[in-house]
C-alpha cells in the first residue's frame, strides 16, 4: 500500500506542478530533495504507525487480549439490547 501510495502521489505530482510550484516558493516542483524528504517522511511514519500497535500485540498475553475483547463485545451487545427492548422507556413519559 506504500508503494501504491507513493505512486499514486507522483502521479498527481505530475498533473498538479503548476499548484505544486505556486505552493511552494523558491521551490521547484520537481526539486529531488524536497520529493526524496516527502517520500521518506511518508515511509517513516507508516512504519511507526504499524510498528506501534505491532509491538503492543506482541507484549499482551493472547488469552487476556481475547477475554478483554469478548468483555467489550458483552457490554456492548447488552447495551444495544437494553437500548432497543421494549423494557426500555425513556426518562420523560407522556
Amino acid at each position: 500500500m506504500l508503494a501504491l501510495g507513493l505512486l499514486l502521489g507522483a502521479i498527481a505530482l505530475f498533473f498538479t506542478t503548476r499548484f505544486v510550484s505556486a505552493m511552494l516558493h523558491g521551490v521547484s516542483a520537481y526539486d529531488p530533495s524536497t520529493l526524496v524528504g516527502v517520500a521518506g517522511t511518508l515511509v517513516i511514519v507508516t512504519i511507526l504507525a504499524a510498528m506501534v500497535p505491532a509491538l503492543r500485540a506482541a507484549t499482551m498475553d493472547p488469552i487476556e487480549a481475547l477475554r478483554a475483547e469478548s468483555i467489550w463485545h458483552y457490554l456492548a451487545l447488552t447495551a444495544l439490547t437494553a437500548m432497543f427492548s421494549s423494557k426500555w422507556h425513556s426518562p420523560v413519559t407522556i
